[in-house]
């Protein structure tokens, strides 16, 4: 699906349909889907200050207008009846939620757990992995403390290693070859799980996830199941930049989150990537739901598969399945 088609339809259901139940809805449930034919249209759906280029959106973002609309019909469903807003709503949004992501990463429900941010995702993941006393985590010198603590915590209770690399020197001197070259040479036979990051948040680089893919598909080639290195991808700075999902990168296992991506209220999710593997897809699978039990954060979320509790998240959603790079 094509982002601005997805932005177009979600913007009337993110605020209205399913929130039906509330009196307070009932006006939003009427709108028209906005006009986001061109990106000028798109703009105007953001109450920014024209009189200055805005460059910090990685930091807090402008709410555009369904967000808005849908955080005010949530506010006032709440005012009106705190009680049975939330049991009449909170499961089927939570529902939507899982169905509007998995529809953007092009995946079954099932493959993803839904968290209240990145940082929740790669602490929930990394935090239950099962790794055997002598496998290695192989991580890099460019990635966020949130992976770098994530993975310290994990091998001082597994009793693995963590190792971390330069992929480059200078940001600007880099390319896509030299680092898929400096990941290949740092893998092992102990290398058990991969941690890198999409877009690095110090620098603006963006790896080239696709052959970091091809440089563990050959470094498992032989392997046994329990000893196949997973590549999993802190991808939040290129969530909804690209039009790319974790299954046509090629790579395992995708954390992302939505609080610097056009909303601030946050949200994320955790995709155990199928199909580019098909042969590994059930274990894939197999792998995020195991480390979703394991990790001490999941055991306080509720439901299966939800590691925390999404309630309003389907209008930020889609303003990042739309409509294409600027």
């Amino acid at each position: 699906m094509r982002r601005r088609g997805f932005l177009a339809r979600a913007a009337v259901l993110g605020a209205a349909p399913l929130l039906t139940k509330c009196r307070a809805h009932d006006a939003a449930a009427s709108k028209a889907p906005a006009d986001l034919s061109d990106w000028e249209q798109v703009r105007r759906q953001f109450s920014l200050d024209p009189a200055w280029v805005h460059m910090s959106m990685f930091f807090l973002a402008s709410h555009p207008a369904p967000v808005k609309e849908a955080i005010e019909a949530h506010r006032r469903g709440l005012d009106e009846n705190p009680y049975n807003y939330t049991e009449e709503n909170i499961g089927r949004l939570e529902r939507a939620t899982r169905a509007a992501a998995s529809e953007y990463f092009s995946c079954q429900p099932d493959d993803l757990a839904m968290t209240d941010s990145t940082t929740m995702g790669l602490g929930t993941f990394y935090g239950g992995l099962a790794l055997r006393e002598g496998q290695e985590i192989l991580s890099t010198t460019h990635d966020h403390p949130a992976t770098n603590r994530a993975l310290d915590y994990r091998a001082a209770r597994s009793g693995a290693a963590v190792r971390r690399i330069p992929l480059y020197g200078k940001a600007s001197e880099t390319s896509p070859e030299q680092m898929a070259d400096e990941l290949a040479r740092a893998i092992t036979p102990r290398t058990r799980v991969i941690a890198v990051t999409w877009v690095h948040s110090s620098t603006g680089v963006k790896t080239p996830l696709p052959l970091f893919a091809q440089v563990v598909a050959a470094a498992n080639r032989g392997r046994a199941e329990p000893d196949r290195a997973i590549l999993c991808v802190d991808g939040v700075h290129g969530f909804g930049v690209d039009d790319q999902t974790a299954a046509s990168l090629g790579v395992d296992v995708f954390i992302a989150g939505c609080h610097n991506r056009r909303a601030r209220s946050g949200g994320g999710a955790t995709q155990a990537a199928q199909g580019h593997r098909q042969r590994h897809a059930q274990v894939l699978r197999g792998e995020l739901r195991s480390a979703l039990s394991q990790s001490p954060h999941f055991a306080r979320g509720r439901g299966s598969g939800a590691a925390g509790r999404p309630r309003d998240r389907l209008s930020a959603a889609p303003l990042r399945s739309q409509p294409g790079p600027a």
